[in-house]
């Protein structure tokens, strides 16, 4: 009895950490190498960065615009967007873009997917990232002025 029901929270925790799948509400969870490839081979769609303009300017990933979710703002910035093209969408560990991936079904956007665990799980496996450091400034070999 015990073995069932050892068996039965390891099957519902694999099951919740699945890197690729649907929930409830449709929109799809991918890991970090499955957002990045889906980014590469789909040159078509939206990535937002549903956090605050302080952490996007520490580092985003390539080709991101900002919609701080927390912002007044967000719903206009999504307004804005075409619904046609897949959304991918991200935060630092996955709870706000989850919580904007829902409010992005709302307004009508039909293919959505999550980056799960966020920037953290992004840059756990050493994705690139945009960031000050590597601007084009400073990486252009330019002469820094003190």
């Amino acid at each position: 009895m015990k073995k069932l029901g050892l068996l039965s929270v390891i099957a519902l925790f694999l099951g919740a950490c699945s890197s690729s799948t649907h929930n409830s509400e449709g929109i799809k969870s991918l890991d970090a190498l499955a957002f990045q490839s889906f980014m590469d081979e789909d040159k078509n769609v939206v990535i937002l960065d549903v956090r605050t303009i302080d952490e996007f300017e520490q580092g985003h990933i390539k080709g991101a615009q900002l919609a701080d979710f927390s912002s007044p703002a967000f719903q206009e910035i999504i307004a804005k967007l075409d619904k046609s093209k897949p959304v991918l969408v991200y935060c630092l560990s996955g709870g706000r873009s989850s919580q904007a991936a829902n409010a992005l079904q709302a307004a009508g956007f039909s293919s959505i997917y999550n980056l799960d665990g966020g920037m953290l799980a992004w840059n756990a496996i050493h994705l690139p990232v945009i960031s000050p450091e590597n601007s084009t400034l400073a990486s252009s070999g330019m002469p820094m002025n003190d």
